[in-house]
């Protein structure tokens, strides 16, 4: 696709706010959006950052081809605001996979064209299927896919491998549309309409319903595509290839340099002869839907040779300030290699690739939303990429821990006068004879009832508390395994909330609380109770718990706080999670304010690297290495949820 020189004189506000309402509107409030005219609409991801690049002139101006490759009309019209607003929504499909705490960070650009198209084509197929379930974007479907992309229903002069590929997506997206493809590939099709759960299952399952379902997210949808349909694909490439390079070798020199990948040039895309970046020669064919689409890739970095000349100034510019931001970085690192322990736990591994990422621009961010140093906000990065596991399970506790409601729809009709059971009334056999006579529709069935009630649980709410020793003795890798045990939960509890958003957003959010109280020579709340977390006290708690520079170990104080918290709210669970390194200072003051505790107050006491020091509670846990924290504590929580 050639570049697009923007002209100046051009005003891109309304597009752009218009993204934005759209964005809202699907939940993604304060979404990153940046003008890129004739870079075409795409979502743009690095490892902890995502942007919808709005491309203001693409829908205005429609592809001259579709997407196999052949000319359109070149009278076609402007793209109005509704097929703008189907654009938008495509690309905020993609972002909904992206933000999954499960989601795993690949970029499409490393990869050849051939899987490229493999992929690109498989989440258009997925994202535009669930895009039908809204009564407007289900209307525009059709014209989409039928008069720009699509015109045409005989795709047996295609390669089988695109054949194969261009029927997946038009069975996915328009299953009621007669397409004509080669037999053989008409077959493997259809075989996807009926998968065995296991070599020695004689149960099946469609996968087109499977991979569209909204709990089928990336990694998942990922998967049952290399199991079941990368397979077949490759396959037909390689039988295409053959038969290109058959076809090749009778046709003299020409053809044997277009066999051999080098052709040269991009050529035009309509020529499935063109190309050979993977080998073969059918770049053309994957560069044709990416021009029908707009889109060259919907997973690529940040620098991926599409910016304009204005974008790659302004990123020059950008050259300074991280190399301010690394120097101060190395200057923390040999002081923190100075103090730091020679345990190389899973956190302090973390911290060393932190260390080293401290001039991506995602330290950068994550520092300005959390009020952070740029060294903290690496190593909190290199976190959210360690314990992404074990935030998505911590997530789907807390899910589970909502207002227990639930909604039945019930498959009986009404009971009224006018019905018994499941058989019509003489009232409704009336009314169909009636409306035989005069070729009009009997409307006989009546309403399906729906009923919400809730479910007889005991659940009130739970308060989770994370009260860490941040003594010097903590400095390292204990201190650094308990501020990962506060990303754990934190993150764990917003990853829960977006995802309910994101299936209902009016469903219950998760009744739970988090709180983070800091003690040494005295006590401090730094991240006060609350449903969400602000991110500058989750900041403050992951900086205060790293830095550990207490001189004296203190805890009653703190331990009061939570046990006052509790008689507060007698209904609510109380769970705290005490973490230190060694014995207290004032013992025998703590454990009386423990004595004062409800019923409702549960605490645990991980003792870190100490195995002689006793325990203030019965619910003890001593670990020699500190990096069994975080997942301690995260099946610890598991245990208390499940008896809620």
């Amino acid at each position: 696709m050639e570049a697009y020189s923007p002209d100046p004189n051009i005003d891109h506000t309304d597009i752009t706010e218009l993204a934005n309402r759209v964005a809202r509107i699907f939940g993604y409030d304060g979404l990153a959006v940046e003008v890129r005219p004739g870079q075409g609409w795409a979502t743009q991801r690095s490892e902890n950052s995502i942007k919808l690049i709005v491309d203001p002139v693409m829908l205005s101006n429609p592809p001259e081809a579709d997407a196999t490759g052949k000319p359109l009309a070149t009278d076609r019209p402007a793209a109005s605001e509704a097929e703008s607003v189907y654009g938008i929504c495509h690309e905020l499909g993609h972002i909904e996979d992206y933000l999954h705490p499960s989601a795993s960070y690949d970029k499409l650009s490393k990869q050849t064209p051939a899987d490229q198209f493999f992929w690109n084509i498989l989440d258009d197929s997925v994202i535009n299927t669930r895009l039908r379930n809204v009564p407007m974007l289900n209307g525009l479907t059709n014209a989409v896919y039928e008069n720009t992309l699509f015109p045409e229903d005989d795709l047996t002069t295609e390669p089988k491998h695109a054949q194969f590929m261009h029927g997946l997506l038009l069975r996915s997206v328009t299953p009621q549309r007669q397409i004509t493809l080669s037999p053989d590939v008409t077959e493997a099709l259809e075989g996807l309409e009926s998968v065995r759960l296991g070599k020695l299952s004689r149960r099946t399952y469609d996968l087109y319903d499977t991979l569209s379902d909204y709990d089928t997210d990336l990694p998942t949808r990922r998967a049952l595509a290399t199991k079941h349909i990368l397979p077949i694909y490759r396959d037909f490439l390689e039988e295409d290839k053959q038969k290109q390079q058959g076809d090749s070798g009778n046709s003299g020199q020409q053809g044997q340099s277009s066999a051999d990948g080098n052709a040269g040039g991009p050529g035009d895309p309509s020529d499935p002869s063109v190309g050979g970046g993977d080998g073969s020669s059918f770049d053309g064919i994957y560069e044709a839907y990416a021009d029908a689409t707009r889109c060259s890739g919907h997973d690529h970095g940040d620098n991926d040779g599409t910016e304009s000349s204005d974008q790659q100034s302004k990123d020059a510019g950008k050259d300074d300030a991280h190399k301010a931001i690394e120097a101060a970085a190395q200057e923390m690192r040999d002081k923190d290699k100075s103090a730091a322990s020679d345990d190389k736990s899973t956190a302090g591994e973390a911290d060393d690739l932190g260390r080293d990422q401290a001039n991506n621009q995602n330290a950068g961010t994550i520092a300005a939303e959390l009020n952070i140093a740029v060294h903290d906000a690496a190593v909190y990065a290199a976190l959210l990429n360690k314990l992404r596991p074990q935030i998505k399970e911590v997530s789907e506790i807390f899910q589970k821990l909502a207002v227990p409601s639930i909604e039945y729809t019930s498959p009986r009709y009404r009971k009224n006068s006018s019905a018994f059971g499941s058989k019509l009334s003489p009232r409704d056999l009336f009314r169909v004879i009636v409306a035989s006579q005069s070729e009009e529709d009997p409307i006989i069935w009546r309403p399906v009832e729906t009923i919400s009630k809730k479910e007889g649980y005991t659940f009130n709410g739970l308060d989770v508390t994370l009260v860490v020793d941040v003594s010097g003795s903590m400095r390292g890798s204990k201190a650094e395994n308990a501020a990962a045990c506060n990303v754990l939960l934190t993150e764990g509890l917003e990853a829960a909330r977006r995802a309910i958003t994101i299936r209902n957003p009016r469903a219950p959010k998760p009744d739970v609380r988090l709180g983070a109280i800091i003690f040494g020579s005295s006590h401090r709340v730094t991240l006060p109770l609350g449903h969400q977390p602000e991110p500058k006290a989750k900041g403050q708690t992951f900086s205060t718990i790293r830095a550990a520079v207490s001189s004296s170990t203190l805890v009653a104080g703190a331990l009061k706080e939570t046990v006052t918290q509790a008689a507060k709210n007698p209904l609510r669970t109380q769970l705290v999670f005490l973490i230190t390194d060694g014995a207290f200072g004032d013992t025998a003051s703590a454990t009386q304010v423990l004595r004062q505790a409800a019923s409702n107050y549960y605490l645990f006491q991980y003792i870190l690297q100490a195995p002689g020091v006793s325990a203030i509670t019965p619910n003890v846990r001593h670990f020699d290495d500190a990096g069994q924290l975080p997942a301690n504590l995260k099946g610890q929580l598991k245990k208390i949820a499940d008896r809620l």
